[in-house]
């Protein structure tokens, strides 16, 4: 400004130059405020929202992220789709007595083929040809001609019986039946039950119809 006398006349120059000077003070300190700002925290949920679990890889190590089924995803998969299930269907086996016919998981097929041999009761038994039996089971039949004797294989269980005996021998112990094996039009027929039940079988009997099933 000019001095003239006692007065000062406002000088428009050095008016500018001070607003200037006040913006320039003004700037620093927005910048130094905004400098001090402190910045957001990283607590554990933000870590879980940014960070994907370890995928275990078939060699058993870790890698982060990777395609695998998470916790979410198998939450909300199809309901209606089930994982396959390996567990084995069960087995049925039906046979009539006076019967030559028997049904195998619902196939009908000859007891003995050409023979016409059906069940029969013997002494409050039901006694059948008992190598289709065993066969159907996947197992299998020898005969010892020397001993009159048959040995039975299925299931993982080993039974030796000999005709017109009682005793029986299951995986090495000694025991009886009450019904013995007996010779029919040239066929060992045994008692169904005894031999099923130790091959781990359920055995059911339809009085009325006069059907023996056998399930396992």
């Amino acid at each position: 400004m000019k001095e003239n006398g006692d007065r000062f006349k406002p000088d428009w120059k050095d008016i500018l130059i001070a607003l200037g000077a006040i913006l320039v003070l003004l700037s620093f300190a927005l910048a130094h405020f905004a400098a001090r700002e402190p910045a957001a925290p990283v607590g554990p949920e933000t870590e879980a929202r940014n960070v994907q679990p370890a995928v275990p890889t078939p060699d058993g190590e870790g890698e982060e992220g990777g395609g695998g089924e998470t916790a979410e995803t198998a939450a909300t998969a199809d309901p209606a789709i089930a994982p396959a299930s390996n567990a084995a269907e069960g087995k049925r086996i039906v046979v009539q007595i006076g019967n030559p016919m028997m049904e195998v998981d619902g196939v009908e097929k000859e007891i003995d083929p050409g023979r016409d041999t059906v069940p029969l009761i013997q002494e409050g038994r039901t006694l059948l040809p008992i190598r289709t039996l065993v066969e159907s089971m996947g197992g299998t039949v020898s005969w010892v001609a020397e001993e009159k004797g048959i040995v039975l294989d299925a299931r993982g269980t080993s039974i030796e019986m000999w005709l017109d005996r009682n005793e029986i021998r299951v995986d090495g112990v000694q025991g009886k039946t009450d019904v013995a094996p007996l010779s029919v039009n040239g066929r060992t027929m045994v008692p169904v039950r005894f031999v099923a039940e130790n091959f781990r079988c359920e055995v059911v009997w339809d009085s009325d119809t006069k059907k023996v099933t056998l399930e396992y």
